[in-house]
């Protein structure tokens, strides 16, 4: 379940996606036992807007974005991964391929990695 500040993306039509933020919720609309989430768009068009969307079309969005850098508690100082793919989903954990700066590809759950801030 959802709570706000959750990250979520919402896909509108088949390959049209947003991404925002859980603004208000999960409530349940009266008469119709659905739970809704309050949703702020992030990017686009419409970003800064608001819209009331169904829980069920809801999905978590990525922690991270592709060619973004990450490092682990360990990392030594000045190193970084570059993520090049991912995420995937394997056994409910998201995992992604890094890329060190020789060229050696690895995976890593999402869990271990955290963003580098330059």
């Amino acid at each position: 379940m959802f709570e706000v500040g959750d990250k979520v993306t919402y896909e509108f039509q088949p390959g049209r996606t947003g991404i925002g933020s859980v603004v208000y919720g999960p409530f349940r609309l009266a008469g119709a036992g659905t739970q809704m989430c309050v949703v702020e768009w992030l990017a686009g068009d419409f970003k800064g807007e608001a819209q009331t969307l169904p829980v069920e079309r809801l999905k978590p969005a990525p922690r991270f974005e592709m060619g973004q850098k990450v490092r682990f508690q360990y990392t030594p100082e000045g190193e970084s991964y570059e993520l090049v793919a991912g995420p995937f989903l394997a056994v409910d954990e998201s995992f992604y391929v890094l890329k060190d700066k020789d060229g050696n590809h690895d995976t890593s759950f999402d869990k271990y990695m955290v963003p580098v801030v330059e």
